[in-house]
């Protein structure tokens, strides 16, 4: 789903629990880190952010408190850098007007909870921003071809 619905349950982990109201949640450090990496595609849950109402203010707040717990200088965890880099491009992607507005078109037309689907660096580098005006059919046409050995 994408992420322009307003619907309570876009904002709702697996558990049931609300992600918007998780800021409040204390969470252990591997409970943090499995849920940023679950929700790897998606920078408005690891930021704990509901996307049509968070501001600059929001999302740096929400990237330290998260950044606090899992940092790989605080915890020995052997996934906390991988869940950090997310943390990361999640903040400096949704920080920057021109990039959130790019990644907004990117969960507008991708799958960002399905696990399967591409990451938004993937998408991007595949021209997805400057393709999303182009009928759907041409699009296989363009990709770059993958050339065998």
């Amino acid at each position: 789903m994408g992420v322009g619905g307003s619907k309570k349950e876009d904002f709702e982990d697996e558990s049931g629990s609300d992600v918007e109201s998780g800021p409040d949640e204390v969470l252990t450090v591997e409970d943090e880190i499995k849920r940023v990496l679950r929700f790897q595609n998606n920078y408005y849950k690891v930021l704990k952010l509901n996307p049509t109402s968070c501001t600059p203010v929001q999302i740096k707040k929400a990237y330290y408190k998260t950044a606090r717990l899992i940092h790989p200088d605080k915890c020995a965890h052997p996934q906390a850098t991988d869940a950090m880099g997310v943390l990361t491009s999640a903040h400096g992607t949704l920080s920057n007007t021109a990039l959130r507005a790019g990644y907004d078109l990117y969960a507008a037309q991708v799958e960002v909870d399905s696990a399967g689907s591409d990451s938004y660096a993937t998408w991007e580098s595949k021209g997805g921003a400057n393709m999303a005006h182009l009928p759907q059919w041409l699009l296989p046409g363009l990709a770059p071809p993958v050339l065998s050995p």
